[in-house]
């Protein structure tokens, strides 16, 4: 058994590293048409975290569900985002090659 002292510097060392996959952003391209929210949409098997940038790949459609942020994104030729009348925050750069789709409420 391991002293006390161990345990908490283990534990202390556990909370300051975190997660290594919320720690690094990526890159993370649509596979296919599909819900934001779904992780089968995007080639990580995830779904894309706030830090990460996106691509939405030609030919697919992406819908959102719910608001999201991410810090780049890049919507391919042929592709389309489509709000789903929820927020998407870019806090980088955006890149529009194909269509925004937008719900405006009057």
């Amino acid at each position: 058994m391991l002293p006390k002292k161990t345990y908490i510097l283990l534990s202390i060392i556990c909370l300051l590293v975190g997660e290594p996959s919320t720690l690094v952003a990526g890159t993370v391209t649509s596979t296919q048409t599909g819900d934001w929210g779904n992780q089968s949409t995007w080639d990580c098997s995830c779904t894309p975290a706030d830090s990460d940038d996106v691509v939405i790949d030609s030919g697919h459609t992406v819908t959102l569900s719910s608001n999201e942020q991410v810090a780049c994104l890049t919507i391919k030729d042929d592709a389309v985002l489509d709000d789903g009348s929820n927020d998407l925050e870019v806090t980088s750069n955006f890149t529009l090659d194909g269509t925004y789709t937008t719900m405006v409420m009057y």
